[in-house]
């Protein structure tokens, strides 16, 4: 497996911290939280001698797919798309959604819709579209349940996923039995912990997710899938203790 770190917790002027980070492993960033000038910068400084690339984070605060209101999502993507192309990003994850109202069924039909115009767009730019399992059962934001989830998938051939341990666990899915019916359709997992209640992204056994079912059920993925860490207010020092844990007791 190839272990890379989103940048959720090292944003703003934390983001040279991940100088720190050794060049084995790879890096996921949020791109709406800085302009190209910014990500200009920030990749040159973290990226030197990287051995595995980049991958991208699609805007999710600014826009909404399940927003019937929003006309301006395609041109925040598209923005999105092209610096993926720019960069050599690996993959672009999207949301499906955040908050959502209305008759479920009609909302799901339009957010298959837009994703369905984002990978076309992104296939004019040979980018990689990875869709990441999003909402919360606890926040009434959950849109695609794991079955409705598959179903989008099946509808979506040219996209990947990307199962979020984290949201899965706070919605009660089996996440080993995930991992194996996705298989060769996940490319990466966003890996976080949490009390099954809220969406802490803690570091990997700080939460009570059962990880050694979890890894288990890793290993039998191919040796090219991402396992992002996903962690929020975790200092460097603090991450590289953790990297070096999952090695040790679950990669190993």
């Amino acid at each position: 497996m190839k272990i890379a770190v989103s940048d959720l917790a090292f944003t703003g002027f934390k983001a040279k911290e991940l100088e720190k980070l050794p060049n084995k492993y790879g890096i996921e960033f949020f791109y709406e939280f800085g302009k190209n000038s910014y990500w200009d910068n920030i990749l040159e400084q973290i990226g030197k001698n990287r051995s595995i690339q980049f991958s991208m984070h699609a805007p999710c605060v600014s826009v909404n797919l399940a927003n019937t209101e929003d006309t301006e999502y395609l041109g925040i993507f598209r923005k999105a798309i092209v610096y993926a192309q720019r960069c050599k990003a690996e993959f672009l994850v999207i949301h499906t959604n955040e908050q959502w109202s209305g008759e479920k069924s009609a909302v799901q039909e339009l957010v298959l819709g837009k994703i369905k115009k984002i990978i076309e767009m992104a296939a004019d730019y040979q980018v990689r579209i990875l869709i990441e399992n999003v909402g919360l059962k606890t926040k009434g934001t959950l849109l695609f349940d794991w079955g409705e989830y598959q179903k989008l998938l099946k509808k979506l051939p040219k996209a990947r996923a990307l199962l979020d341990v984290g949201h899965a666990h706070i919605n009660g899915w089996n996440i080993s039995e995930c991992i194996k019916t996705l298989d060769s359709r996940l490319w990466a997992i966003h890996l976080h912990d949490n009390d099954g209640k809220k969406d802490q992204h803690l570091a990997i056994g700080e939460g009570n997710i059962g990880w050694d079912k979890v890894f288990a059920a890793i290993k039998g993925l191919g040796p090219d899938t991402r396992l992002i860490l996903e962690y929020a207010n975790i200092d460097m020092s603090r991450l590289l203790d953790n990297i070096k844990l999952i090695e040790k007791e679950f990669l190993a």
